[in-house]
């Protein structure tokens, strides 16, 4: 959908990608190839182990995720806030069809 901390990707997106990141562990990950697993195993232990990877893919998204919110905000900050009388933008379809009618 695009690049996350540009704002790009779409509210929605943006939260279930944070419900998937937040319950994420690095040490669930499965290899099907034992040399690959103890090459992988090793490479990890080199960078801190499992529990400090989980943490830095996390700290990665959340800053992701926070540029994003940022991006909102300075949108929201231009543009204002709705006013109370707004139509919201995203009434179902059926509502539309039985104003005309």
């Amino acid at each position: 959908e695009g690049v996350v901390q540009a704002g790009q990707v779409c509210p929605h997106t943006l939260c279930a990608l944070a419900e998937k990141v937040v319950n994420f562990n690095c040490e669930d990950a499965t290899c099907s190839d034992m040399a690959d697993m103890v090459f992988i195993d090793t490479a990890v232990a080199n960078m801190g182990g499992y529990a400090q990877l989980t943490a830095t893919l996390q700290e990665v998204f959340r800053s992701a995720i926070y540029e994003a919110h940022q991006c909102l905000r300075q949108a929201v900050g231009v543009i204002g806030t709705p006013k109370a009388t707004a139509m919201p933008m995203f009434q179902p379809m059926a509502t539309f069809v039985s104003d005309v009618e």
